[in-house]
């Protein structure tokens, strides 16, 4: 009412007007930042332009952690839908955006997204939110936050279980092999789980050659000018672990010995 009003000092008045003004500030900005990132999350599901794509995963970033709630929203609906739905794109571009924030926002990022890749039952998701994560944060820390959840869940089991699977086969490829301590923490883990011995025995003679003589390094090890075996040898008169060039490009891996020499990836 008007006699309500004048019965105000100006100081309460000044007061209820500020606070009114923040409020509504802080609203405008929540809802700009939440357009921002369907506007971007929007340009990497339908422009077709690559460059936009990066420069929108770029943009999210710059955002953190507001935005990876959504982009993992996304990327659910873009690995449960089919190659004909219209809102279908290649899943990498939401991965490379996941990735991009979770360099940026750090230990907060990579919590979210190793919950929802041990939650997810979509093989699509699941790859991809876990090569978010391993590109956006260091190997040892995606290492241990896999282990982390192994040693909570209390088996190896699921999600987990493929994860580390993964992480087994980066040694094999000799992309982050040359992290010992970590070898170590992983064969650790093999110990104290019995089934492993039986599905990861290879990968584990594997793992046990590159902690003795290290990770092959590509220019001496995987040459693609000289095309021909070069071995690396662990017992030079019992064993010896190879990589042979695919006529396709990239390279396989056999372990060999007394018995023969069999393909193991």
């Amino acid at each position: 009412r008007p006699e309500f009003a004048l019965d105000h000092s100006m100081s309460t008045r000044r007061f209820l007007i500020t606070s009114a003004l923040l409020l509504c500030s802080q609203t405008v900005f929540a809802e700009t930042e939440e357009q921002a990132i369907q506007k971007h999350i929007l340009t990497i599901r339908t422009n077709p332009s690559v460059n936009a794509k990066k420069a929108a995963g770029e943009a999210l970033a710059e955002i953190g952690l507001p935005s990876l709630e959504p982009l993992m929203d996304c990327l659910h609906q873009v690995a449960e839908a089919k190659p004909n739905d219209e809102m279908w794109i290649y899943p990498g571009y939401v991965r490379d955006a996941i990735s991009a924030v979770c360099k940026r926002v750090g230990a907060n990022a990579e919590r979210g997204i190793l919950k929802r890749f041990l939650q997810t039952s979509n093989e699509t998701e699941r790859e991809h939110l876990f090569w978010g994560l391993a590109y956006g944060s260091s190997y040892p820390k995606a290492l241990a936050h896999l282990l982390d959840a192994i040693r909570g869940e209390g088996d190896l089991d699921g999600n987990a279980k493929w994860g580390l699977e993964q992480m087994v086969h980066l040694h094999v490829h000799g992309g982050w092999g040359r992290d010992e301590a970590a070898i170590s923490e992983l064969l650790d883990v093999f110990s104290k789980y019995p089934d492993l011995k039986k599905e990861y025995g290879e990968i584990r003679q594997h793992l046990t050659v590159l902690k003795t003589v290290g990770a092959p390094k590509k220019e001496t090890t995987f040459s693609p000018v000289k095309h021909r075996p070069l071995p690396i040898v662990v017992d030079e008169l019992t064993e010896f672990f190879v990589a042979l060039p695919k006529p396709d490009g990239g390279w396989t891996y056999h372990w060999g010995g007394r018995q023969g020499m069999r393909r193991t990836s």
